[in-house]
């Protein structure tokens, strides 16, 4: 896939409506390039809105620990106060919304928007995250919410596992690729370099060469007069 757009809204650390455009100068020019910046300045977050977008999960919470109660009852913003691995709790502290929209583009030539968005109630409670993904081209289609998982896989090629050990390693998770099984990094190096093909292939082969022999097998029995 190809990001080619990224708008984040009141996410983390980062503050109103941010937009980072790949298709405009100077970063459509280059080739590589790099994410800096002091600690707390959204680094992260950027990244962390890629995955809420197409995934509905964030890197830093896949191994957080519930809130203690104690820390739930003494908080400034009750309203706000969830469990930590709850992927709502991106919503910046103090905003009533908040989102992450990312436009990107297939090698077969198709193009997507993913979004993902989240807002407190009258009551101060979130409430659900919506979440929608459209095709914009070359025919435009609106997928269905029990859909998106499914339509993001198909188009990245990816699950989110395999998506945050490979395309995006986020912080202090280049370990998650090299802890991953043997047969599991296998599947991933096969899946980002389009060689799983020919494991396809290979196993399509085994299985004709197992048919083939149980019929030359059933043959030499006929012949041999062990059948009737």
């Amino acid at each position: 896939m190809n990001i080619e757009k990224i708008i984040i809204e009141n996410l983390a650390s980062i503050s109103g409506e941010q937009t980072i455009d790949f298709t405009a100068e100077p970063l459509r020019s280059a080739g590589l390039f790099a994410i800096t910046g002091d600690t707390g300045a959204g680094k992260s977050t950027i990244l962390d809105a890629i995955c809420l977008a197409l995934y509905n999960r964030a890197p830093r919470f896949d191994d957080a620990e519930r809130i203690r109660k104690d820390e739930l009852e003494t908080s400034d913003d009750k309203g706000q106060s969830i469990q930590a691995g709850d992927v709502r709790g991106m919503l910046r502290r103090g905003q009533k919304r908040g989102s992450a929209t990312l436009i990107f583009a297939t090698p077969d030539g198709a193009r997507y928007e993913a979004r993902w968005s989240v807002r407190l109630k009258r009551t101060g409670t979130y409430d659900r995250v919506e979440r929608s993904l459209r095709r914009l081209s070359p025919k435009k289609q609106t997928f269905g919410e029990r859909e998106i998982d499914d339509a993001v896989r198909d188009a990245v090629g990816l699950d989110y596992a395999q998506f945050t050990r490979t395309v995006l390693l986020a912080q202090n998770s280049f370990a998650n690729f090299l802890k991953a099984r043997r047969d599991d990094k296998s599947a991933l190096l096969e899946k980002l370099t389009g060689t799983d093909i020919y494991g396809r292939i290979s196993k399509k082969v085994y299985e004709l060469n197992a048919e083939a022999q149980a019929d030359v097998e059933a043959l030499k029995n006929k012949m041999e007069g062990r059948i009737p």
